[in-house]
């Protein structure tokens, strides 16, 4: 038993002894180097880097002012005078040169961040020089592209290149009029050049066109693809919200989209009002509104009163008779930006002004203004005798009450004050009038002579 646990004793020790005795891979030793970092920059001098590192990462560390225990010499003079903490970010990466041996290498590095081209972006030497310039020559691509903006532009570029840098047009391009804004020599002028690059991407070699520095392109929104037109329902419906439309959609197909009006609706006041319109300024009504009253005419102080009175865009439709025909009868075409109202169903007069309890009374079928003004607990004594008026709920329009004609539910009974001039004003007002009855009495005297 005792021979048994010691032979068990000495298979462990061996099974560790192998597993230790396995080499384990190293990493490879990285070897301290100095690079020179000079041109367009903050803080140029001798950077301490190893053999690990690549073009972009001592232009990074350079661009970051480097940390002080990878700087071996800091050179006196900089190009800019700029203090420790500035930053510089117009460097030409596209352009960067690198000296190896006396020989000059020129990287673009943009390549190397934009697309991964490796081959832009070389491992580092012991004493390599590094020369970043600033930027001096660009480009502009502008429009449905997914980076529009100021490239850098290094000769031989072409407009396949500045795409890819402004990765590509956006699916609503309108790629058969692409725009090429090409200045003179006098950089104020500028020839305008179009293109058809319908076939791209499929066909690049298309846009294969060799552009020169301070051009400028334009990539149009085709105004035609996936148009987004839409109208808002609110109030009273099954399920208000936003639906989209086009340009066969009419106000009875929108209603059936949102499930039709509630038990509540009140389809007879329902409005539509088309957006556009509502937002844009009357030049006639801000004239009128500045003027004072008395340099109206009568026509124009008539208008301007119909025209405040009435809601800005408003559709002229009876939605009530929409729903109900099934769409044959007042049924518009609608326009992206309308918006449809329904209210509640409120079976109420409102009757304001001078009453004793002037608020909501509850409608009645039938009864004319007068059952209202009653039920408000009648006349004060400051009201204006015979100024009693009936203003519509569906036109806004202002009417003097009947006996004869019935109150609608939502309509307003308003009864206006007195105006009191004053004794003064009517001893006035007398003497006028009688002053105006003698002389026509007197001119009728003098025709009968």
């Amino acid at each position: 038993m005792k021979t048994k646990s010691i032979g068990l004793l000495l298979l462990i020790l061996a099974i560790f002894a192998s597993v230790y005795a396995i080499e384990i891979p190293q990493m490879p030793t990285t070897i301290p180097i100095g690079v020179s970092i000079t041109g367009y920059l903050s803080k140029p001098g001798v950077y301490r880097l190893s053999t690990m590192d690549r073009l972009s990462d001592a232009v990074e560390i350079a661009q970051q002012s480097g940390k002080p225990d990878r700087v071996i010499n800091k050179l006196q003079s900089t190009p800019l005078d700029e203090t420790e903490n500035t930053q510089v970010f117009s460097y030409a990466l596209r352009s960067v040169v690198l000296m190896r041996q006396g020989k000059r290498n020129v990287y673009d590095l943009e390549k190397f961040y934009k697309f991964g081209d490796i081959s832009q972006n070389p491992l580092l030497k012991d004493d390599d020089i590094i020369i970043i310039s600033p930027i001096q020559q660009t480009i502009s691509i502008q429009g449905s592209v997914f980076s529009p903006g100021e490239y850098e532009f290094v000769q031989g570029d072409k407009l396949s290149d500045v795409i890819k840098f402004a990765n590509g047009f956006e699916p609503e391009a309108n790629l058969s009029n692409v725009m090429l804004y090409r200045y003179k020599s006098n950089m104020k002028d500028y020839d305008i050049i179009s293109f058809d690059l319908s076939s791209y991407p499929s066909n690049p070699s298309i846009a294969d066109i060799p552009l020169h520095s301070t051009d400028r392109i334009m990539v149009q929104l085709n105004q035609n693809y996936r148009i987004y037109r839409s109208v808002t329902v609110e109030g009273n419906v099954m399920a208000p919200g936003k639906y989209l439309i086009n340009e066969s959609t009419t106000l009875y197909d929108v209603l059936m989209l949102c499930g039709g009006p509630t038990d509540q609706a009140d389809l007879s006041n329902g409005i539509v009002v088309n957006g556009v319109l509502n937002l844009k300024p009357s030049p006639e009504i801000e004239r009128l509104i500045g003027l004072p009253m008395a340099s109206m005419t009568p026509i124009e102080y008539t208008y301007l009163r119909a025209t405040l009175r009435q809601l800005k865009g408003k559709y002229s439709v009876d939605m009530l008779n929409t729903w109900e025909s099934q769409g044959s009868r007042d049924n518009p075409h609608l326009v992206d930006g309308d918006h449809i109202f329904i209210p509640e169903k409120v079976e109420m007069v409102c009757v304001s002004g001078q009453v004793v309890r002037p608020g909501l009374i509850p409608w009645v079928e039938g009864e004319n203004y007068e059952y209202y003004i009653a039920a408000a607990g009648g006349y004060t004594g400051n009201r204006r005798l015979f100024g009693t008026r009936v203003i519509n709920s569906n036109s806004g329009n202002w009417a003097k009450p009947s006996r004869k004609d019935a109150v609608n539910s939502g309509d307003i009974v308003f009864v206006p004050e007195r105006i009191d001039y004053g004794i003064w004003y009517n001893v006035k007002d007398t003497v006028s009038f009688s002053y105006q009855l003698i002389a026509i009495f007197v001119s009728i005297q003098a025709l009968r002579k």
